[in-house]
């Protein structure tokens, strides 16, 4: 613009020059406007990183477009870790303001540091006309930092007879310095670990790990920390911490490191008679290489003889039942070890044997055997069959010649009766009592074939059979 100022006025110029300022701050406040409404469309993305009780992180996304007066389509989205759900709603209605569309990725590892989001964006009027831009996408980008994430890797090892891996236990972690992070109820086993992964504390909050609770018969013998997702030690490993386990695992100035705490459980059955509601018969140290009866220890008098002993194992009969034989060795994790498992022994077991496979000493190695505890059995109610042969006094049988006669008798318990003559009988045979048994003659002699049977009595002590054919079932 020019402007001519000669020839007028000192007030006519004064007034130009006013007009043509005007002109020039209209025309700049027309060239913003113009430039305003042609960078109107505008997209956004945020994200906002947490950690997750799994051992990950997520990041929770946003999109956000300036124009309501149109639909924000997102023609795609992505991330570069993780799994990302789509963003939603999608597209965003006109008349949003402000336009926003959420999506979320999880399950990103704790070894990505950081992730990056892509969004290509479009707009256009109700109609699907007005597109912005014309053609293309709008394509914005957005990197969010892992967060500071503290992890602890909760583990089980348990042994003693009956232990499973699947066998479930519960922990608790505590925050000594706040609250962050503090959980309980987390259930875990040796064959499923727990991974307890959390954000919001101060690097130098300490934190202590604690079990809450265990399945029946199980004790907490030792407790282990190490870094990052570690392996627990072997049963027996020096490396365990035995002091007062039940007090839990201190981890001090946790920050963002992962740190693995293992707890050490021992199944014990059971230390003495007594656990297992057994009276003890007998019990037996091993002491200058042979095992010495406990005097008074059980019963009256010793019951049980050991026989091929040794630090490692031995044999042994009873005069009496034995339920069970208890074996303690060393005083490491695994010190006990039960005969039969699962106890007792059958009823009327007076025999068996014993050793010291499965036991465990700090450090690794198998104890020897220091002392056997021998628990009262059961016995069998007992019954007893004696068998008698008698020959039919009718006319015409023939005289007892001597003839011999044995058979069987079949059931829980099976074994033979005789051999005896006529007039004769067998020896009481003792057989399980509550049960049902056949009797059956297998062994004739000279024609003799026999008629029939039947229950004799026994009085004052002596057994009696009838004699006549008619009392006999045939």
């Amino acid at each position: 613009m020019t402007l001519a100022l000669y020839g007028k006025s000192r007030r006519r110029k004064g007034a130009l020059l006013a007009a043509a300022l005007l002109a020039v701050l209209i025309a700049t406040i027309g060239a913003l406007g113009a430039i305003t409404s042609a960078f109107a469309h505008e997209a956004t993305i945020s994200g906002t990183a947490k950690c997750e009780a799994d051992g990950t992180w997520k990041v929770d996304w946003t999109i956000t477009g300036d124009t309501p007066s149109k639909r924000m389509h997102i023609a795609s989205f992505t991330v570069t870790a993780g799994t990302t759900t789509s963003p939603t709603p999608n597209p965003v209605s006109a008349g949003t303001n402000p336009q926003k569309a959420t999506a979320t990725t999880s399950g990103i590892s704790l070894s990505t540091g950081s992730v990056t989001a892509t969004a290509q964006v479009y707009w256009e009027d109700n109609n699907g006309n007005n597109r912005y831009p014309a053609q293309g996408y709008q394509t914005k980008t957005q990197t969010v930092n892992k967060p500071d994430c503290g992890t602890i890797i909760i583990k089980k090892v348990v042994a003693g007879q009956g232990a499973s891996a699947t066998d479930t236990f519960t922990a608790a972690v505590n925050n000594k310095n706040g609250n962050a992070g503090d959980t309980t109820g987390i259930s875990f086993s040796q064959s499923s670990p727990y991974t307890h992964t959390f954000g919001g504390h101060r690097s130098g909050d300490d934190f202590v790990v604690t079990e809450t609770n265990r399945p029946g018969n199980y004790q907490l013998v030792a407790t282990w920390q190490g870094s990052g997702d570690a392996s627990c030690p072997q049963v027996g490993a020096n490396t365990w911490d035995s002091n007062n386990p039940q007090n839990g695992e201190d981890i001090s100035n946790l920050g963002s490191g992962t740190k693995t705490v293992c707890f050490l459980n021992v199944k014990v059955t059971a230390k003495t008679c007594t656990d297992l509601g057994l009276a003890l018969i007998d019990k037996f140290n091993f002491n200058n290489n042979s095992y010495q009866w406990e005097s008074g220890s059980g019963t009256t008098g010793q019951q049980v003889t050991i026989t091929s002993g040794s630090s490692t194992s031995g044999n042994w009969t009873s005069t009496v039942p034995i339920g069970a034989v208890i074996v303690k060795g060393g005083s490491g994790p695994v010190a006990y070890k039960v005969f039969p498992f699962p106890p007792p022994y059958p009823a009327d077991t007076m025999s068996g044997s014993f050793d010291n496979t499965g036991l465990i000493n700090w450090g690794g190695n198998t104890p020897a055997v220091s002392h056997v505890e021998f628990c009262e059995g059961t016995s069998t109610p007992k019954g007893k069959f004696i068998v008698g042969k008698v020959k039919d006094p009718t006319a015409g049988v023939p005289n007892a010649d001597g003839s011999q006669f044995s058979g069987s008798i079949s059931g829980p318990t099976n074994t033979t009766w005789g051999t005896i003559t006529f007039g004769g009988f067998t020896s009481p045979i003792q057989v399980n009592a509550g049960t049902t048994y056949s009797l059956n003659e297998s062994s004739t002699q000279n024609g003799w074939t026999p008629y029939g049977w039947t229950l004799g009595s026994y009085t004052n002590n002596q057994p009696v059979c009838p004699s006549r054919s008619e009392e006999h079932t045939s």
